[in-house]
C-alpha cells in the first residue's frame, strides 16, 4: 500500500493495522511531499516513511521480521511514536534528515532495532528544544541514533 503526493486536509483519524506480509510505503524519496492533518496510526510488516509532513500523532508499528528503510526528509511537528515488535530493524532518516517538532516514543517489544538518522552519509534526526524523548525499556533494546538535541 503506498501514499504518494497527497493532501489530507481533514481531521478524522486514518487507522491501518495490516499483517506482516503487507509493506506501507508513505511518500517517495524525490516527489513532492504528503501533508497530513489528521492523526494517523500504521500497523504493518514494514512502514516506511518518506518525505511527509504529519501536523498530527503518527503511531508506526512494525511486526514483520525483516529491515525497513524510511529514507527520511520527514517533518513530524506532533508525538511521533515508534514502535518495533520484531526481530527486525526499523530505520528513520536513513538518507535525509528528519524534523523531530514533537516528543517521541520509541518502544521495542521485541530483538529488533530501532535507528533514527543511521547512515553512513551522515544523517541525523533534529529533535527541537524542550521536546521529549522516551524511551520505553523491555528487557536492554538495541536503540541507535545520532540525535542532535
Amino acid at each position: 500500500m503506498s501514499f504518494l503526493r497527497i493532501d489530507i486536509l481533514g481531521t478524522l483519524p486514518i487507522a491501518y493495522s495490516l499483517g506482516n506480509n503487507v509493506t506501507i510505503n508513505i511518500g517517495e524519496l524525490y516527489g513532492s511531499y504528503n501533508s497530513f492533518n489528521c492523526p494517523i496510526s500504521l500497523s504493518a510488516g514494514n512502514v516506511s516513511l518518506f518525505r511527509s509532513i504529519y501536523n498530527k500523532k503518527l503511531v508506526v508499528t512494525k511486526t514483520a521480521n525483516s529491515n525497513t528503510n524510511g529514507w527520511g526528509g520527514n517533518i513530524y511537528n506532533d508525538t511521533l511514536d515508534v514502535t518495533n515488535a520484531s526481530t527486525g530493524t526499523i530505520m528513520l532518516g536513513n538518507f535525509v534528515n528528519d524534523s523531530l517538532k514533537g516528543d517521541v516514543w520509541v518502544s521495542n517489544t521485541s530483538t529488533g532495532y530501532i535507528a533514527f538518522g543511521h547512515s553512513n552519509n551522515g544523517t541525523k534526526a533534529v529533535l527541537l528544544s524542550g521536546k521529549k524523548f522516551k524511551l520505553v525499556l523491555v528487557d536492554l533494546i538495541p536503540v541507535h541514533w545520532p540525535f542532535i538535541i
